[in-house]
């Protein structure tokens, strides 16, 4: 039975297919009868270890259906409903990290078409044997993207391993271009008519885009533009393209429903860093340590670290965080509990725009490497009146990061649109959304609706989570009905009531 993924799921492909040399990665959809038709693109990009392409061979689609070494080729299925590529493991460049695949609606922006009519899935299949050995379909909340990265290949420890991405884009396959510093695009829906996505802006007057010479490209392979070609590039994808994967890669497991831990694995040398106390149980050779500081800036001096003491104060959290390294030869696990009951959250922050805003006792734990620092919430309102106060939590980082909350956690994807919510139920948000409050309107829902004088509001174009029960909230629901604080005892179920708590003690 083929094992179905979830979001945020990380599958050792190696483990499970010891003799997995040729992987076949179908990406399929099924749009309903009578739908308007679309065109959907399956496009793979290979990416060196900053995520970026490092040449223009390395994007492989319909119009490009092979890698520059043959190691990947593309195929078309029939009926025109699911495409794959075949990757030939054995032969994929050692400066090759990792690959993702991405689909992607034909001028989805042009045509208002987004994949909420859709049922699109990837599907893993050794190519030798025919084994299916996983699938992931498209989450619901990204339905309304016109671009998702369904998920992405990568190598550790000399293995293969999938992760189950699900990231959605409103502003189409612009976005991913731009993400992988991708050059320009030219693909054809099913009527033939050719699109062209740009990943830059357009070249400066009497510069204009240059087209490679088609001796440089492998047989059967569409030319492409390079919008920098014959100008200089934009200087926030130079530094994009520069600069190294920070964070160390850690796997995990969440534990549990009600109440979950998550079990983070290390490989040797691997390092999690946690708050004081979170930790639940970890195995022997993993060696913990109280310092000043998430140990994001190795070259950070002793005021550096007094400054980042500082800031932890403003949040009410420990002066310390623990640091949990693996000094076994081995892989050991560590794991942390959220201090009450709810879910922990995931973040690869890699593909949430490499910052998240959360309320501040919100992180639990992160790779190493990821910048745990505060955000002031600049106005006024928001800061009196909308249940976060005004210092946020603050995570930078490409690696994976675990925040908690109370409740059911949910995920809300914003395209240019705006969100009310209950003020205290807002978990994180990623750095495109606009917080503020917004007064309720009418006496009579103002002061008998039972929600407050203010909502939260939450505009703009990103990823919202919300908690269905803020710790505050049900703290004071206990303290309420809490017998010694003047709640009404209800005896727990004995005819005893209040004289046999007297009588064991409580």
């Amino acid at each position: 039975m083929t094992d179905v993924l979830e979001r945020g799921t990380r599958l050792n492909l190696t483990q499970i297919a010891p003799d997995l040399s040729r992987l076949a990665v179908q990406c399929g959809w099924q749009q309903p009868a009578g739908a308007q038709p679309f065109t959907v693109h399956f496009i793979s990009f290979l990416l060196d270890s900053a995520q970026m392409i490092p040449n223009d061979g390395s994007i492989i689609h319909s119009e490009q259906p092979a890698s520059a070494d043959s190691s990947i080729r593309y195929h078309s299925e029939s009926p025109a409903q699911s495409e794959s590529v075949i990757i030939d493991l054995t032969r994929i460049p050692q400066n090759i990290a990792r690959m993702a695949f991405v689909l992607s609606l034909h001028e989805g922006v042009q045509r208002n078409q987004n994949f909420t009519s859709l049922d699109a899935r990837i599907e893993l299949i050794n190519e030798a044997t025919g084994t299916a050995l996983a699938r992931f379909n498209l989450p619901a909340d990204t339905h309304e993207s016109r671009c998702v990265i369904m998920g992405e290949l990568y190598r550790k420890d000399a293995t293969w391993r999938f992760s189950a991405v699900g990231s959605g884009f409103q502003d189409g396959l612009n976005a991913i271009l731009q993400k992988y510093g991708a050059p320009l695009l030219r693909l054809q829906d099913n009527s033939g008519s050719t699109t062209t996505s740009v990943a830059q802006q357009s070249p400066p007057p009497g510069n204009p885009p240059q087209v490679m010479a088609a001796s440089t490209i492998a047989p059967g392979v569409a030319p492409v533009q390079r919008p920098d070609a014959g100008y200089p590039v934009t200087t926030g994808l130079q530094k994009q393209r520069q600069s190294p994967v920070i964070c160390h890669e850690v796997d995990y497991e969440i534990l549990g429903y009600e109440a979950q831990i998550v079990e983070v694995e290390l490989d040797p040398g691997e390092t999690v860093v946690a708050e004081a106390g979170a930790m639940n149980y970890m195995e022997n050779g993993i060696h913990y340590e109280s310092k000043m500081g998430d140990g994001s800036n190795p070259k950070s001096g002793f005021l550096d670290g007094l400054l980042s003491v500082g800031r932890r104060l403003l949040t009410g959290e420990s002066i310390m965080m623990t640091h949990f390294t693996n000094n076994a030869s081995g892989k050991k696990r560590v794991a942390f509990a959220a201090p009450y009951p709810g879910s922990i959250i995931p973040l690869d922050m890699n593909e949430l725009g490499n910052k998240i805003l959360c309320q501040k006792d919100a992180f639990l734990a992160a790779a190493l490497g990821t910048e745990i620092s505060i955000a002031f919430n600049r106005r006024i309102g928001a800061g009196f009146f909308g249940g976060e106060g005004f210092i946020l939590q603050s995570l930078k980082g490409d690696g994976l990061a675990f925040i908690h909350a109370g409740g059911t956690v949910i995920r809300k994807d914003l395209n240019n649109e705006k969100l009310l919510v209950d003020t205290g139920c807002l978990v994180a948000f990623t750095s495109g959304i606009d917080y503020d409050i917004q007064m309720v309107r009418g006496l009579k829902s103002m002061f008998f609706g039972g929600e407050g004088l203010f909502f939260a509001t939450l505009a703009g174009t990103g990823t919202v989570w919300l908690q269905s029960a803020p710790f505050s909230r049900l703290a004071d629901r206990v303290l309420q009905h809490a017998p010694s604080a003047g709640g009404r005892s209800q005896g727990e179920g004995s005819i005893l009531g209040g004289v046999g708590r007297l009588l064991d003690g409580d």
